[in-house]
């Protein structure tokens, strides 16, 4: 499980000012977005990513090759974009089956005039308002005609939502599954302690930062947010964002801790 270090006391909306209006697939790198792969050690190898609107929703798509020795019947494919910060705003999943034999490279993000069928390789989702900075693809899991599977390592996701300048309602989420459910879990924690629709995410944790902090001067006027690798960086992260935002630091300073499990 996943450690609270200190307390006081889904999904996402709107992708893209993209190309609304238009259906034309473009690799995402030709978006504005980078798109990072960190399915390099999975059996099956993404070869291309692409992005389309249609409408009022956005299209990720991939095309990927089995790279193994054994034909494949199902690959699940997760997709996450990140803003400024690098923090996750929207996941999406797609679980493709059929039967993928070696070396042939499966295509996606055909033309999405031509129907239904040309959408397989790719996952809708509702555009984001706001644009994302990075598109992070991935492979979770394989699993072949003969039964046998390959699994990625699962990855932990955590969050801390708070209503500012109020130390008694924090929500703090740590170890889920994803960024969305994270998010959901903080803000219904820190909504069921009476802050309600004021209640707003301060700090989210995943990959190399799974720990988050929140720091508040004596006042309630002045915050600070940190995240790091360890508690301590994150600590320290949040008490340096607070002396820069003008906050007075004290011992009490930091009002929120939390670290997903190492």
């Amino acid at each position: 499980m996943g450690s609270r270090l200190g307390r006081a006391v889904p999904a996402v909306g709107a992708l893209l000012a993209l190309a609304c209006g238009s259906v034309a697939p473009v690799p995402a790198g030709s978006a504005g977005i980078p798109t990072k792969n960190e399915a390099t050690q999975a059996p099956v190898v993404i070869t291309q990513t692409s992005l389309f609107v249609d409408g009022a929703t956005t299209f990720a798509c991939v095309s990927f090759r089995n790279r193994g020795p054994k034909s494949v019947a199902f690959v699940n494919f997760t997709f996450r974009f990140n803003d400024q910060r690098g923090d996750p705003i929207r996941e999406a999943v797609l679980p493709r089956s059929g039967s993928f034999s070696p070396n042939v490279t499966i295509e996606g993000g055909a033309d999405p005039q031509a129907g239904k069928g040309a959408r397989d390789n790719c996952v809708g989702f509702d555009t984001i308002d706001g644009a994302p900075t990075l598109e992070i693809v991935d492979v979770t899991q394989v699993r072949f005609d003969d039964g046998s599977a390959w699994n990625k390592e699962r990855e932990s996701f955590g969050a801390i939502a708070w209503v500012p300048g109020k130390p008694n309602m924090i929500g703090e989420a740590v170890d889920e599954t994803s960024q969305d459910a994270a998010t959901y879990e903080a803000l219904y924690d820190c909504k069921r302690l009476g802050g309600g629709a004021a209640c707003e995410i301060a700090v989210r944790m995943f990959d190399q930062f799974p720990c988050g902090a929140v720091a508040m001067d004596e006042a309630g006027r002045k915050f600070g947010y940190g995240r790091g690798p360890n508690p301590d960086a994150a600590i320290t992260g949040a008490r340096e964002a607070l002396a820069t935002a003008g906050g007075a630091l004290t011992a009490s300073s930091i009002v929120s801790a939390a670290c997903d499990s190492p």
